[in-house]
């Protein structure tokens, strides 16, 4: 909505922008008689007339017609939309309804048959009606009205940050007590953007169908793929997602503790850790079993055994000392 204040006693101002929002003469009894005899003054065309001569089904009002749809009494259902369409009066909200509120009209029209039914739909913008603005007092836009045939003053909609036809037309419903449902125009971008992405992952399955098939035919890439899952999972992944277990925890000291007391709790970090090692100890014995038995001299392979034994060493103290930090009464350790 627009906020805005009375600056004076002629015309209103956006408090954001400092902006007139309308801006009207100085009035006087000459003024007061011309809105009394509005009713009389209104033009020839009748309301069903008028709401079958719109593309939209919207009934476009102003300060020569508004009465005609609002007097009271009535026989008639009017759902008025008093809005601020201009540029210059900055209502990003009044922008975003009206083509809702056109879709909400079209669609009643359509689900009776092109009939109003005695329920029409309207709208008057400030440029339009600013004479109007000013004796209904309204101070901000956009506002829907419900005019009914029981009651002289309307029934008003408070706007929501994102409306939509659907969220409107369940207000309606409750007010006029007839469903109004939406009927959306079919979108053709959505078809036409779901034929280029067809078209383009078709095109990318084709030029990548042959590299594809040979990595599914390839032993190594599931003996890799098989393998992190192993140690993935071994490593309690699992337990964090059925647990949602924190990343780090404060240790009430101002730091952090990387690792959780006992064996019913876990963090996030602790199990990323003993998957690293896992992958390393895993690492070393693949390399002594594979790449061990390749080097040609005695002395090469001697020092690959004596390099990966003491990677297992090393790692293997680690995963040690993690567990101890589990449990501190295990007795046993290696180098830590």
């Amino acid at each position: 909505m627009i906020p805005c204040i009375q600056q004076a006693d002629n015309f209103f101002v956006n408090v954001t922008t400092r902006t007139p929002i309308c801006q009207f003469p100085a009035w006087n009894n000459m003024h007061l008689l011309a809105v009394a005899i509005l009713p009389i003054l209104a033009f020839a065309k009748s309301l069903p007339e008028l709401a079958k001569s719109t593309r939209s089904g919207v009934i476009t009002l102003s300060d020569s017609n508004y009465h005609k749809i609002a007097a009271f009494p009535r026989n008639h259902t009017a759902i008025v939309v008093l809005t601020a369409l201009g540029s210059q009066f900055n209502c990003d909200i009044c922008r975003l309804f009206d083509p809702e509120y056109k879709i909400l009209a079209r669609s009643w029209q359509k689900s009776h048959g092109g009939q109003p039914n005695n329920v029409y739909f309207s709208q008057l913008d400030l440029n339009d009606g600013k004479q109007t603005f000013r004796s209904l007092g309204v101070q901000h836009a956009p506002n829907l009205w419900i005019y009914t045939p029981r009651e002289a003053d309307p029934i008003k909609y408070v706007f929501q940050p994102q409306p939509n036809a659907e969220i409107v037309a369940k207000f309606i419903s409750s007010v006029i007590g007839d469903s109004v449902p939406i009927i959306r125009p079919f979108n053709y971008n959505k078809l036409f953007a779901a034929i280029l992405f067809i078209i383009a992952t078709g095109s990318v399955i084709k030029l990548l169908w042959n590299p594809f098939m040979n990595l599914v035919g390839n032993r190594n890439f599931w003996a890799i793929l098989s393998l992190f899952s192993i140690i993935l999972f071994i490593s309690g992944q699992m337990f964090n997602q059925i647990r949602g277990t924190p990343y780090l925890v404060s240790n009430g000291k101002g730091g952090v503790d990387y690792v959780a007391d006992g064996f019913a709790n876990q963090l996030g970090l602790e199990s990323q850790m003993v998957c690293v090692i896992y992958i390393l100890l895993g690492l070393a014995v693949a390399k002594l079993t594979f790449d061990v038995p390749k080097k040609r001299t005695e002395k090469e392979q001697n020092l690959l055994v004596f390099l990966w034994l003491g990677v297992i060493w090393v790692v293997n103290s680690a995963l040690l000392d993690l567990f101890h930090l589990k449990n501190t009464g295990y007795p046993f350790r290696l180098l830590f």
